[in-house]
C-alpha cells in the first residue's frame, strides 16, 4: 500500500491507547508502520535493482522482528540522549518499544499482501511472490475512513483542525485527476469525507470514547479487507466458469485472476492466462453475470517474433531478474533495419487498457549473430 495508508493505521493504532506504553510511542507506531520500505534506497542504483529487492528481505517474515528491534533500540538511543538534555522528560522503554514496533511493522507486509504487487513473505529461502488481489495499490476509501476517524479525534484545536483540512486537500488531488475511477467514485469520496468534517462540527470526544472510537476503526479496517476477500472470492468463482468462452479456440487455461480496481471494490480487472496468450477484461460483480455480457477481452501474445532472438534473451541477466518479478510477462522480438533485433519484455499487469504504457519492462539489443550488443 501507499505510505499516506501505512502512516494513518499506525496513528490510528496509537490512538486506540498504544500510545500510552511508553514515551515516544506514537512516534514509533509511524515509524514502525512505514519501516519496512527502507529497501527503497536501492532505488537509487537501477529499475532493475529496484525490481528485485523492492518488498524484499525487509517485507519477510523473518525479517519483522528483526527490525523491530533495531528500530526500538533507535528510537530508545534517541530517547536516552534527549532525557540527557532534558532530565525533566520521562525516558522511554526499550521492551514497550519493541513491542510497538513489532505491532505497527507487522501491520505493513500484511497491507502490501492485499494488493497485486505483491509479498515474498519467505525470504531468503523462497523467492516466491504472492498476491492477494482484494485491494488496488491505492485505497482512497482507507484515506476517508482512517483519516476521517483520525480528525475527530485528534483535531482538537483549530490548528490541528487547518492541518487536517490541507492533507484532506492535498489527499483530494490525485482522487480527482486520476482517470481509473467514475467521477460517482470520485464524488462519494468528496461526501465521505465532508460528513467527517460536519460530525467533527457536531461531535466531541474525551480520552476514553475516542479510544474505543478508534478500537472500532482496527475493527472495521479488518472486516473491510474480510468483506474485500470475499468480494475477491466470488469474482475469481465467476471468471473461471466464464473463462472457456472468452478465449480462442486450441488454447488452454493455466490460471484465472480477478485483480483490484482503484476506488470501486465492485469492479476487477479479469485476467485469463492460457499456455499462449493473456486476456484482460473488466468483471462488474453486480453486473457482469457471464461471458456474453462483456466486451470482448484485449488479448496480449506471451510471445510475439523471431524464437530464437527471444531464447537468447532470457539468457540474459536482466531478463532473468525482470521475468522473476514479472506476473504477466510478454516477450516482443522485433527486427530493425540494420540487422539488429530489440527484445522488450514487459509485466502487462500495469496496463489498465490498451492505451496504457507500461513503466515496468526492459529490453537489449541483439546483433544479427544473436549476441548482446552492449548500449
Amino acid at each position: 500500500m501507499d505510505n499516506v495508508t501505512h502512516t494513518l493505521v499506525g496513528a490510528a493504532l496509537a490512538e486506540t491507547g498504544l500510545n500510552r506504553w511508553t514515551p515516544l510511542a506514537t512516534t514509533t507506531l509511524l515509524l514502525g508502520a512505514n519501516f519496512p520500505d527502507i529497501d527503497i534506497v536501492v532505488g537509487l542504483l537501477d529499475g532493475l535493482t529496484y525490481l528485485e529487492h523492492h518488498r524484499g528481505i525487509t517485507h519477510a517474515i523473518v525479517a519483522i522482528p528483526l527490525l523491530s528491534f533495531l528500530l526500538a533500540g533507535f528510537v530508545y538511543a534517541g530517547s536516552q540522549a534527549w532525557q540527557r538534555r532534558r532530565p525533566d522528560r520521562q525516558r522511554a522503554r526499550f521492551w514497550p518499544l519493541f513491542w510497538l514496533s513489532l505491532i505497527s511493522m507487522s501491520t505493513h507486509p500484511l497491507l502490501d499482501f492485499t494488493n497485486s504487487y505483491g509479498w515474498r513473505p519467505f525470504l531468503p529461502w523462497n523467492h516466491t511472490w504472492f498476491y492477494g488481489d482484494i485491494d488496488f495499490v491505492v485505497d482512497p476509501w482507507l484515506w476517508a475512513g482512517i483519516g476521517g476517524a483520525l480528525m475527530l479525534v485528534t483535531a482538537t484545536t483549530r490548528t490541528h483542525l487547518i492541518r487536517w483540512s490541507a492533507l484532506f486537500a492535498v489527499l483530494a488531488v490525485p482522487v480527482i485527476a486520476f482517470a481509473g475511477m467514475s467521477w460517482g467514485i470520485k464524488l462519494g469520496w468528496l461526501s465521505v469525507v465532508g460528513v467527517f468534517f460536519l460530525l467533527r462540527a457536531l461531535l466531541s470526544f474525551n480520552p476514553t470514547s475516542a479510544q474505543w472510537l478508534m478500537r472500532g476503526v482496527v475493527v472495521a479496517i479488518v472486516l473491510y479487507f474480510g468483506t474485500l476477500l470475499w468480494l475477491q472470492n466470488s469474482a475469481v468463482r465467476n471468471l473461471q466458469a466464464a473463462a472457456p468462452q472468452l478465449i480462442q479456440a486450441g488454447e488452454q487455461v493455466t490460471k484465472v485472476d480477478a485483480m483490484p480496481l482503484p476506488g470501486n471494490p465492485f469492479l476487477r480487472q479479469g485476467v485469463i492466462s492460457t499456455d499462449k496468450a493473456f486476456y484482460f477484461f473488466q468483471w462488474h460483480l453486480l453486473f457482469s453475470k457471464n461471458a456474453s455480457s462483456l466486451q470482448p477481452p484485449r488479448m496480449i501474445q506471451r510471445m510475439t517474433g523471431d524464437s530464437a532472438a527471444i531464447t537468447s534473451a532470457l539468457r540474459e541477466p536482466e531478463f532473468q531478474a525482470f521475468l522473476r518479478f514479472a506476473r504477466f510477462p510478454v516477450i516482443e522480438a522485433l527486427r530493425q533495419p540494420n540487422q539488429t533485433t530489440s527484445i522488450q519484455v514487459r509485466d502487462a499487469r500495469f496496463e489498465l487498457d490498451s492505451r496504457a504504457i507500461s513503466t515496468f519492462q526492459t529490453s537489449i539489443l541483439l546483433d544479427a549473430q544473436m549476441r548482446r550488443i552492449m548500449e
